[in-house]
C-alpha cells in the first residue's frame, strides 16, 4: 500500500491478556468475538461499572438461536506517568486479567496509535476471531441485538460497521473535527464511522494494520482508522443509524433500548438503568406495548410479536444496513 511510515510490529504490552482462545466447536450458530474496550489508565470506575454490566450477557446469553463465542476480552489503555495509578492498573490486572496496555502514553493525540497497537496485538494473537467489538468505556452494547447483528454478517467479508459521520466541510473554529488548516488543509472531511462503537471484522484487520503502516498518525483517530485507512486497504464500510447511538436522550427508555445495539452514556448511573432495562426487556411482558407502538407502522399483528419478537432479541431485518461509497 506504499512505503513503510510507522513500524507497526514495534509494539509492546507491558500489561497483557491472554492470547484469544480457540473456537470451543464447528457450530454454526455461533460467531467469535473479540471486544476490546478503549479505556484510559485512570478510568478505574468506568471499567468497574462495565464489568458489572453488559459483558455478562455475553456469559449468559438469553439467544439460544444466535450465539457469540467471546474468544477474548480486554480493556485497552496506553501508559501512564503516574506511578500511583501504574501501581493501581497493575494491581487491577491481576485480580481481573483484562488490561491490555500499549506501550503509547494515553493521551488524545496518541488515540490513533493505541488503536494500532491494538490492530498488531490483534493481527498476531488473535487472528482467527470473526469480529472486533472495539467501544469506548463510556458506551453501553446490548448484547441481544448485536447477537444478532453479527449474525447477519458474513465473517469473510472484510467490513468495519458503524454509525456514518463525515463527509463535511470542517470547522476551523470549533467542534471536535480539524479546525487549522495545519492539521487538515483540504476542505472536506472523509466519510468515516463514529469510533466509541464499531465492528470489524476479523478478516478485516490485517489489511487494516497494513494500512496504518503506510499512513502517517493523524490526531482524530475515528478518521484516521476509517476515513483514510479503511478506505486505503479497500474495505467495506457499512452503515446503519441504529447499531451506535451518542449519547440519546434517554438510554433506560425500553423502546429506545429495543431497537438499539449500543450508546454512550454520561454517568454510571446510566449504564447501570440501561443494562436493567436490557436485563429484563426479554423477560418483561410489558415490552409488548413498546414494540407494537414501534411496529404499528408495518401492519404486524400482535400475535406475530408474541412469538418472534417479545421474548427473543430483534430479528436482523430491524437493523438494516447499507454500503457507502468512498473515493
Amino acid at each position: 500500500m506504499g512505503p513503510v511510515v510507522n513500524d507497526v510490529t514495534s509494539f509492546q504490552y507491558p500489561i497483557s491478556i491472554a492470547p484469544c482462545r480457540e473456537k470451543v466447536n464447528n457450530n454454526t450458530n455461533q460467531r467469535t468475538l473479540f471486544v476490546a474496550v478503549i479505556s484510559a489508565p485512570n478510568n478505574f470506575e468506568k471499567r468497574a461499572t462495565i464489568r458489572s454490566t453488559w459483558p455478562s450477557h455475553l456469559k449468559n446469553q438469553s439467544n439460544i438461536n444466535r450465539q457469540l463465542d467471546l474468544v477474548g476480552f480486554g480493556f485497552i489503555v496506553g501508559l501512564t506517568n503516574n506511578k500511583t495509578v501504574h501501581q493501581k492498573l497493575t494491581e487491577e490486572s491481576a485480580k481481573h486479567n483484562d488490561i491490555l496496555q500499549v506501550n503509547v502514553y494515553d493521551k488524545y493525540r496518541n488515540l490513533s496509535v493505541k488503536a494500532a497497537g491494538l490492530l498488531n496485538w490483534l493481527n498476531s494473537r488473535c487472528s482467527q476471531v470473526d469480529f472486533v467489538l472495539k467501544v469506548d468505556d463510556d458506551v453501553y452494547v446490548n448484547v441481544h441485538n448485536l447477537a444478532t447483528v453479527l449474525h447477519s454478517f458474513s465473517p469473510s467479508e472484510p467490513s468495519i460497521y458503524g454509525h456514518k459521520a463525515g463527509g463535511s466541510h470542517p470547522s476551523r473554529t470549533e467542534g471536535k473535527n480539524p479546525s487549522s488548516f495545519e492539521e487538515w488543509p483540504w476542505f472536506r472531511i472523509p466519510i468515516f464511522l463514529q469510533g466509541a462503537g464499531i465492528v470489524i471484522a476479523g478478516s478485516a484487520v490485517r489489511s487494516l494494520l497494513a494500512a496504518v503502516q503506510t499512513t502517517p498518525y493523524f490526531i482524530w483517530d475515528d478518521i484516521y482508522l476509517i476515513g483514510l485507512c479503511a478506505v486505503k486497504a479497500g474495505l467495506h464500510i457499512r452503515i446503519s443509524d441504529r447499531i451506535f447511538v451518542d449519547q440519546p436522550k434517554n438510554p433506560a427508555d425500553p423502546c429506545f433500548v429495543r431497537s438499539a445495539v449500543m450508546w454512550t452514556v454520561r454517568a454510571a448511573e446510566h449504564m447501570n438503568s440501561s443494562h436493567f432495562v436490557s436485563h429484563n426487556l426479554y423477560r418483561n411482558p410489558a415490552a409488548i406495548h413498546c414494540i407494537l407502538r414501534n411496529y404499528a407502522k408495518h401492519n404486524k399483528t400482535f400475535v406475530t410479536f408474541s412469538e418472534s419478537t417479545v421474548m427473543e432479541p430483534a430479528i436482523p431485518s430491524e437493523f438494516p444496513f447499507e454500503f457507502i461509497n468512498t473515493p
